[in-house]
């Protein structure tokens, strides 16, 4: 498992690499917790095999084909790959196990794409990365490098598990939170800031380390949980929203685009405004959690258990 920032030493104007493995040093030894257990040895235990097929142009990621394997390292494989449950992201195909995630993400990936940069040649930061869904989608366009950044251990792991039979070079993932940015100055082409604001106190900090860690004229990707308002006002739940206790704001499009100019974006444009489904955020074999549909009242689907407003998901593009 990468434990130095060697791949970052092109980038050292950009990134203060000394600040960052100290902190990282320190991350990572924790990784070795009791409750990671079961990860780490599925990781350890992993057979010593580079996949000689992968695709990820198609709605699921594929990595190994089934004949690949035998029956051994296939029953193997699928038992180390359960120890990485519930998946949140997908879906993925390893080895001809297929892996059907909480969150149908190509949905979202295929409403973005449209509005994409090329990512040829390009150093993108995929904050809040989880096991690198959006990385791997990010790689068939052969980036020069991204940087999936995410503070839960549990997402790493699966991640390095993953990409341990796709050895996709330029991949990277990281200990790291939003507060973290601020050690990246000027760096990336293209930020992805997907499902974060709302889980965090103060999103006007998070989307000011986004603006000082691209590059003047680089693109950022925001997609958020939203309210129909078409006045900038924010949902403040009292306690839990959708049964989810780490919710703040709930945005309407307006603020967010408001937040958006605040911390120095230009040309933003909302690219998509719906209400989520629970057709997109679903319980499956693979994520056996609550998921949304548990989370919003039985007579009226259109409010959460709680009374608030069921969420939307809102979609935007901007330039720094």
């Amino acid at each position: 498992m990468n434990l130095n920032l060697d791949y970052l030493v092109p980038y050292k104007e950009h990134a203060d690499i000394e600040s960052l493995q100290a902190l990282l040093n320190e991350r990572n030894q924790k990784q070795f917790e009791k409750n990671n257990a079961a990860m780490l040895q599925a990781i350890s235990n992993q057979p010593e095999i580079k996949a000689e097929f992968t695709d990820f142009s198609q709605d699921v990621i594929s990595i190994g084909q089934r004949k690949e394997i035998n029956e051994a390292q296939f029953t193997l494989i699928e038992g180390q790959l359960k120890t990485f449950s519930p998946w949140r992201k997908g879906p993925f195909n390893i080895f001809g196990i297929d892996i059907d995630a909480e969150w149908k993400s190509h949905l979202k990936w295929n409403r973005l794409a449209p509005h994409l940069d090329n990512l040829e040649n390009k150093i993108i930061c995929d904050l809040g990365c989880n096991n690198g869904y959006y990385m791997f989608k990010a790689a068939e366009q052969k980036p020069e490098l991204v940087l999936g950044m995410d503070p839960t251990r549990k997402f790493k792991l699966a991640f390095h598990y993953l990409n341990g039979f796709a050895r996709e070079p330029n991949l990277y993932a990281e200990l790291l939170g939003f507060e973290d940015l601020r050690y990246f100055h000027n760096l990336f082409d293209t930020l992805f800031c997907m499902g974060i604001l709302y889980h965090h106190e103060n999103p006007m900090e998070i989307l000011c380390g986004c603006h000082q860690a691209m590059k003047k004229g680089g693109q950022i990707i925001v997609e958020t949980m939203g309210i129909a308002s078409g006045e900038p006002l924010c949902l403040f739940p009292k306690g839990r929203y959708a049964n989810m206790p780490n919710v703040w704001f709930i945005p309407s499009q307006s603020a967010v685009e408001n937040m958006l100019h605040r911390a120095g974006f230009k040309n933003i444009q909302c690219i998509y405004n719906e209400v989520l489904s629970p057709d997109e955020q679903r319980k499956t074999a693979w994520a056996n959690v609550e998921s949304l549909a548990d989370f919003l009242d039985q007579k009226n689907p259109r409010l959460t258990i709680e009374g608030y407003e069921a969420p939307s998901r809102i979609y935007f593009t901007a330039r720094s």
